[in-house]
């Protein structure tokens, strides 16, 4: 049985409460990278939030991670979120285009190898640290910029999300690595590079077949 508290709040504390909830609630809960979500839901008897639709609508409007924000007549809350914020989402489309960076799986292993490393060594300094904020220093360490800085931290935070790590320790709106569950992550990560090495494997197959037969 949960237990239930009751907390003295100012108005202005109680709508500050109220806008990160309504972040936080959207962020966890959207696969994509925007949210609906209706004022009412969090009415109480003593509070109705559509009496301070603007004050939270200005709140929402400061608020870091969010893209674009809109109370519409209905009421509803319609969010669009920087996708750096979105634990669930990351683009897997033609759109995200590798070009010349990360083309081919064995140097998609060789980054993942590369930022498994990068993983110990921040562990052993921190107690714990979002993925978030281990992809963004980690592209910072690797000197990535542009369109690179871009499909980096996509193909790093897809991999992330692939191994299952994200579903399994996600926290409000952020995944935390530490001492107790980093192997997890390594070992996940760990299993996609064995699977890059083999798609690289294959690939390098295919290619000296189709020059064979270029030759015959």
């Amino acid at each position: 049985m949960k237990k239930e508290f009751i907390v003295d709040m100012t108005e202005e504390e109680m709508l500050r409460f109220y806008a990160n909830k309504i972040v936080e609630d959207g962020i966890r809960d959207c696969l994509e990278f925007n949210a609906i979500i209706p004022l009412s839901q969090y009415n109480t008897n003593e509070i109705k939030l559509e009496n301070y639709k603007d004050e939270i609508l200005q709140l929402l409007y400061k608020d870091e991670r969010i893209a674009d924000v809109v109370i519409d007549d209905e009421l509803n809350v319609d969010m669009v979120f920087y996708t750096d914020f979105c634990p669930f989402y990351y683009e897997d489309n033609a759109d995200m285009e590798y070009n010349d960076f990360l083309k081919s799986p064995s140097i998609q292993g060789v980054m993942l190898e590369k930022f498994i490393d990068y993983i110990q060594s921040c562990i052993l300094e921190e107690s714990y640290i979002s993925t978030r904020i281990l992809i963004n220093d980690f592209i910072e360490k690797e000197q990535v910029s542009g369109k690179k800085e871009e499909i980096l931290s996509n193909f790093l935070k897809k991999s992330i999300i692939e191994t299952g790590f994200v579903d399994k320790y996600i926290d409000n709106i952020n995944v935390y690595v530490t001492h107790k569950n980093y192997k997890e992550l390594e070992e996940g990560l760990s299993k996609i590079v064995k699977q890059k090495e083999k798609e690289a494997k294959k690939q390098f197959k295919e290619a000296i077949k189709e020059m064979e037969e270029e030759f015959d």
